[in-house]
């Protein structure tokens, strides 16, 4: 299973744990309420498994591959 395919079947699961996770990084996480973590990491979920499907050159990969 590629990657993108299981953060999209298992993403549910991803934030109940990125919620828990995200609650004990305090002082960022006390000002935000659990459904705005939620939201939050929904974005940058669907953002990800988007771009985990989109083509890419041989260069434009060596370049994302290096920060």
């Amino acid at each position: 299973m590629r990657l993108a395919a299981f953060i999209a079947a298992n993403t549910a699961s991803i934030i109940v744990e990125w919620e828990n996770f995200a609650l004990t990084l305090v002082p960022a996480a006390q000002h935000m309420s659990p459904l705005a973590l939620r939201n939050h990491i929904r974005g940058l979920l669907d953002f990800i498994i988007e771009d985990m499907k989109s083509d890419q050159t041989n260069s434009e990969q060596r370049i994302k591959s290096r920060g």
